[in-house]
């Protein structure tokens, strides 16, 4: 029997914290596959984080277009969730697209994100802290989310 959606969702993110994207992305992949026949709410809900978490890695595989697409392709699924759209914000812009990484980031505040979604949504993944990091002084949430970086301000987007 193979393993759960939620359990290689959950390696995948684990992958991503180690700083193993092309890992992530292949257990992603096998988790999407399979969540993708539960059609139960807790499935739809795994299938969202799935698609977020392929965009993140994507993102730190350095393919913004796949990553945006990915993130484009959860929103409809959760269209009011303002860390997706500090998500892709940041894909657009690593694209230099800058007008519209604006919008999204406006869209993001405008629907709630807090200065911690938009500092995870803009730190490039080389400065962000890792849990190896975290003896230097940087510390990690519970979500895998860093909590100690640089101050975001609106020049991290040039």
């Amino acid at each position: 029997m193979p393993p759960p959606a939620l359990a290689l969702y959950a390696l995948g993110r684990l992958s991503l914290l180690e700083g193993s994207p092309a890992i992530a992305s292949e257990r992603l992949a096998k988790a999407r596959q399979l969540a993708e026949v539960d059609e139960t709410p807790l499935g739809a809900q795994i299938r969202i984080e799935i698609l977020i978490a392929q965009g993140d890695a994507a993102l730190a595989e350095n393919d913004a277009t796949r990553a945006h697409g990915l993130f484009v392709e959860a929103l409809p699924l959760d269209p009011k969730r303002a860390e997706l759209h500090a998500k892709i914000a940041t894909a657009h812009r690593t694209i230099r697209n800058l007008e519209i990484a604006l919008q999204s980031y406006d869209r993001a505040l405008a629907l709630g994100a807090g200065i911690e979604v938009l500092r995870d949504a803009s730190t490039p993944r080389s400065r962000r802290a890792t849990p190896s990091a975290s003896s230097s002084g940087a510390t990690i949430s519970s979500r895998g989310i860093p909590t100690t970086c640089a101050p975001w301000s609106p020049a991290a987007l040039r």
